[in-house]
């Protein structure tokens, strides 16, 4: 029964000192992250106060003005070798021999709209490639940040990994201290216990002390025996042979 009760009490103790270091890791583990996450968070805020500065603004819009004057270059470009090849003047002339009545029937108006038309959709071209232009840009800049924060996520799973193991020892270290701790506890019951026994033997021997001084100033030899066996816990309180005893050593 004791054996059993022994098992299930180190059973327990090796259980809640398994829980406090489970609990100190995980403690740890959230600690590291929080801090990774607060960097990552000044590094997000930084990044958009540069972003916003005026600096970081007209450096965009210089760079946009560039991509718009590249773009109508280029477009400028291939309406110029496209308008000049022979092959699209033949189909432009026997188009418009073709729809030679609704061209003459064009009044001013419609041919002012239909030019307004042309330049509205070479603009529109410029836009599209200028956005092309930039959303390519944008795309590169997105892939080279997306691998920046896949090498991050990387970083701080191998950092927390380490933390990891590093805080293993003082885990396991914390669950024997716990044991050790829990052990020392029940030892310290234990004598607290034993302590209390030896005061209580204690207060009895100065009672049957007390007793014996008043009847007699001297202490004979079966007081002593007595003293003795009241302190060594045997009963030894025999009044009657105790009065014998001292009546034979009075004759």
């Amino acid at each position: 029964m004791e054996e059993r009760q022994q098992l299930r009490r180190v059973q327990e103790e090796g259980d809640r000192a398994a829980l406090i270091a489970q609990k100190q890791t995980a403690h740890y583990a959230l600690e590291a992250f929080d801090r990774e996450t607060q960097h990552a968070i000044v590094l997000q805020r930084w990044f958009q106060t540069l972003k916003n500065r005026q600096i970081f603004r007209e450096g965009r819009e210089l760079r946009a003005r560039e991509a718009h004057t590249r773009a109508d270059d280029k477009v400028s470009e291939i309406l110029r070798q496209s308008t000049g090849s022979v092959v699209f003047q033949a189909r432009v002339w026997r188009d418009c021999l073709d729809h030679k009545a609704e061209l003459v029937a064009l009044e001013e108006d419609e041919c002012v709209a239909m030019e307004k038309e042309i330049e509205d959709l070479k603009t529109a071209c410029i836009e599209a490639h200028a956005g092309s232009t930039q959303v390519s840009k944008e795309l590169v800049e997105l892939t080279k940040r997306k691998g920046e924060f896949e090498r991050s996520r990387t970083r701080r799973k191998r950092a927390t990994e380490a933390v990891k193991q590093r805080i293993q020892p003082f885990a396991v270290q914390a669950k024997q201290l716990t044991v050790e701790s829990a052990r020392e506890l029940n030892a310290n019951r234990q004598l607290q216990m034993e302590l209390r026994r030896v005061r209580t033997e204690l207060r009895k021997f100065h009672t049957n002390l007390r007793g014996r001084l008043i009847m007699e100033p001297l202490l004979l030899r079966g007081d002593v025996e007595l003293l003795l066996g009241a302190l060594t816990g045997q009963d030894m309180s025999d009044d009657d042979e105790v009065d014998t005893q001292r009546s034979k050593a009075a004759v």
